[in-house]
């Protein structure tokens, strides 16, 4: 693989990131009235930020510039 397929393949992984923080952060406000759930939804939804964050960094060091959204996946959310 080359370095353009590899970022390739880290911006479609982080498009998918995306689209997931997407769907926890609309589903957080779906749930304000039962905290423990919007704690969890929150923490979901956290732990797929620091995801894209460390996929962010790859494609950053593979000299690729990083999606910046989810794309298609975030009509699905």
């Amino acid at each position: 693989t080359t370095a353009a397929d590899a970022v390739s393949t880290l911006n479609s992984l982080l498009r998918t990131e995306l689209a997931a923080v997407d769907a926890y952060e609309s589903a957080v406000g779906k749930f304000e009235s039962r905290p423990v759930v919007a704690q969890e939804l929150r923490r979901l939804r956290d732990q797929h930020r620091d995801s894209a964050r460390v996929l962010r960094e790859h494609v950053t060091t593979l000299g690729g510039s990083p999606s910046e959204s989810s794309g298609a996946w975030g009509t699905f959310v």
